[in-house]
């Protein structure tokens, strides 16, 4: 079983995913790595303009499911132990691959959060900060151009994130013994 996490930035993917890493679910792949790596290989500062013009590139070059079909390739390459935790899942496209390749199947997981809260994470994040404006426009990308609400209406599971730290954990432990338990 693969594990896929979606949800609009600063929703709690990351958090979510290296949670349940820790509970012994699965490993983490990080998708943003996949394009942290294509920015860095076309010789760009790592920077939210040159990640945004990198993946829509990608994306009309290569297919909508481009960096699900390299994470399949880096899940080959690594063999990972456990179940694969993916950070994150954003067009419909990718979910279609995943479900094509593995045999092991995929559940999706979203994160939900409301704006204020969302805010406030980004603008607190040590890495790659989003102010209030780059969050709009970082939504505007995933909701129009990726289509991120169509993976979201397509979850299997949703968790609300919008309380404390500890509340989202529990809900995530509690998640994770239903698929210790076989569920899905």
């Amino acid at each position: 079983m693969l594990v896929a996490v979606a949800g609009l930035s600063a929703a709690g993917k990351t958090t979510a995913v290296e949670h349940l890493e820790a509970l012994g679910v699965g490993r983490v792949l990080y998708v943003g790595r996949l394009v942290h790596e294509a920015v860095r290989q076309q010789g760009l500062t790592l920077t939210p303009a040159n990640e945004r013009r990198v993946r829509e590139e990608l994306r009309r070059r290569e297919g909508a499911d481009v960096f699900a079909a390299r994470a399949l390739e880096s899940l080959r390459q690594s063999k990972l132990s456990g179940a694969p935790l993916i950070d994150a899942i954003c067009v419909r496209e990718e979910a279609d691959r995943y479900r094509r390749e593995l045999s092991g199947g995929l559940v999706i997981l979203a994160i939900e959060a409301d704006f204020e809260k969302r805010a406030a994470r980004a603008a607190s994040r040590p890495e790659k900060p989003l102010d209030r404006e780059d969050l709009v426009a970082r939504d505007r990308l995933e909701c129009e151009t990726f289509r991120l609400l169509d993976v979201l209406a397509a979850a299997d599971h949703r968790l609300s994130n919008n309380g404390e730290l500890a509340d989202f954990k529990a809900d995530l432990s509690a998640l994770a013994a239903t698929w210790r338990d076989g569920g899905r």
